[in-house]
Parts: structure tokens; C-alpha cells; sequence
């Protein structure tokens, strides 16, 4: 497991919850440093050592204030389906465990495109790109939901069009089925490793188009449909 220097806290979530709204003050203060222990644990999201699960016990014993009122509130937090319980791991965060599940599979691709770019000797300017990002020459038989809305790089034009400039557009492989095209502005490679991880963390893909926005770029959510061929 990487190691990373934050979690992104969504206030939205926070304030809108409604099982963590029914919980005390104290109770909501114990999950903020819970969470922060969850964060560093070995297992993300989980409050495991050496392969074993905390009780909540320990975890009253871990947390700042008197181990007595934070069980208290631990306890409140379980009953509440604040902190999850799981049989053979224990105690968890299940907006974080998600977030690092989805944070593997993004290594796992990254891994794959390294691996593949590394055995490409075609000269692209994809080959160049971080391993997430890549041009759409395999896309042609593929066409986009609605026409692009211009935020300074789009000239009305379709993804798919912008897509024809592999030079200044990639494609930001998201989840199964959904993208992001982004303008690389003709950089060989558009984002720090730094950047690469705040991405990987994103829950869902508003918040990494927010994110990619917020560092100068031009991005639009991608949702390719496939043409259906005529009948016969």
C-alpha cells in the first residue's frame, strides 16, 4: 500500500449523512480522529495490526481523551452504522475501504498501461502520457452522448472530434463504461505524481473533472456509445 500524505473529506457527505447526523457531538468528534487512525492503518480503512482487528476497547485506549467516554461514543458510532463491522476484519470506514479499492484498481491499469507502453514501439504521443491517460485511435466505431459544451478549448465540437488531435487530447480511463477527455495543452506528460495520487482518491469522476479543472486543464465527463448497425 502507498503512502499517502491526506484523505480528501467530503463536506457534502459529512453534513449529509444521515446516520452520523443522529450521533452526539462527541460521537462525531471521535469518528474524525477514528478516521484518522483508519487512514494510517496497514490496511486502509481498516483498523487492523499485525492482521488482527482492533476491538473497540483498543481503539478507545488509541484515541485522544479518556478511554471510557470514547467508548461510550464508539459504541454510539456502531449502533448508529457510523463505523461498520466486519466479521473477519473488523471495524471500518466504508467510504474509505471503497476509496482504496478503487484507488488499487487505478495502480492496477496504471501498472498495465506502463507495461504495455514499455512494449510499444509505435512513436504515439499516448506512449508518453501518464498510463491512465491515452489517445482514442481504437474509437472510431464510437460517438459521444451530446454535443461538447466550449470552456476554452472546445470550438462546439464533439469529444470524438477533439479526440483526432491525439497531440492536445486524451482520454482519461475512469470506470467501466465512463471517461473523462481532457485537452493535455501538448504536454508529454500532464500531471505530477502528485497529482496522479489526489486523482486515484476522487469517488467519483465530478470530483476528478473538478480536480482536473482546478489545475488549468479543460475536461468534460466522456460516455462513448457504441453506433448500432443498420438492419440487414
Amino acid at each position: 500500500m502507498s503512502k499517502l500524505a491526506a484523505f480528501q473529506f467530503y463536506p457534502g457527505d459529512w453534513l449529509k449523512d444521515p446516520a452520523l447526523s443522529i450521533c452526539s457531538p462527541g460521537a462525531r468528534g471521535v469518528w474524525i480522529d477514528v478516521l484518522c487512525l483508519m487512514f494510517e492503518s496497514p490496511r486502509r480503512g481498516y483498523l487492523i495490526t499485525n492482521g488482527k482487528p482492533w476491538t473497540l476497547e483498543q481503539l478507545s485506549e488509541a484515541l485522544r481523551g479518556h478511554p471510557s467516554a470514547n467508548l461510550l461514543f464508539l459504541k454510539e458510532l456502531v449502533r448508529n452504522g457510523v463505523i461498520r463491522e466486519d466479521k473477519k476484519r473488523g471495524y471500518f470506514s466504508a467510504r474509505m475501504a471503497r476509496d482504496e479499492h478503487q484507488r488499487e484498481l487505478w495502480r492496477g491499469e496504471k501498472r498495465r498501461q506502463l507495461i504495455k507502453n514499455k512494449g510499444s514501439h509505435s512513436g504515439t504521443h499516448s506512449a508518453n502520457l501518464p498510463p491512465v491517460l491515452h489517445s482514442s485511435s481504437s474509437s472510431s466505431n464510437l460517438t459521444t452522448r451530446t454535443p461538447l459544451t466550449p470552456l476554452g478549448g472546445g470550438n462546439g465540437l464533439s469529444h470524438d472530434d477533439l479526440l483526432k488531435d491525439k497531440r492536445n487530447y486524451g482520454i482519461i480511463a475512469w470506470r467501466e463504461g465512463e471517461s473523462i477527455v481532457i485537452r493535455t495543452n501538448g504536454k508529454r506528460r500532464v500531471f505530477t505524481r502528485r497529482q496522479e495520487e489526489d486523482l486515484s482518491i476522487c469517488g467519483i469522476v465530478e470530483n476528478a473533472i473538478e480536480k482536473i479543472r482546478g489545475w488549468g486543464y479543460w475536461a468534460e465527463r466522456y460516455v462513448p456509445v457504441k453506433h448500432e448497425e443498420p438492419p440487414a
